[in-house]
């Protein structure tokens, strides 16, 4: 399985459950240390807070990024065709 990468082309949630996933396959057990490879894997031009100290407020940064309201407009357009 290859490390998952964030973009803004998925949903922040999903990002972190195939993080959790590659880290459960690759024996990383530590939620600190999950936390520091999902950040580490997000993409430069996302920008991450300080302060981010566990994946739910992480999952509220992502979320709250435009690229997140790039990705849920869309997903409606998507639905609409």
């Amino acid at each position: 399985m290859e490390i998952p990468k964030y973009n803004g082309t998925c949903h922040p949630n999903e990002y972190v459950k195939q993080m959790r996933a590659y880290c459960k396959i690759n024996r990383i057990t530590s939620e600190p240390d999950i936390l520091e490879l999902c950040i580490l894997m997000i993409n430069s031009s996302i920008y991450i807070p300080e302060g981010i100290d566990n994946l739910d407020k992480l999952v509220r940064a992502l979320s709250s990024h435009p690229t997140f309201s790039i990705f849920k407009d869309s997903c409606k357009r998507k639905l609409q065709v």
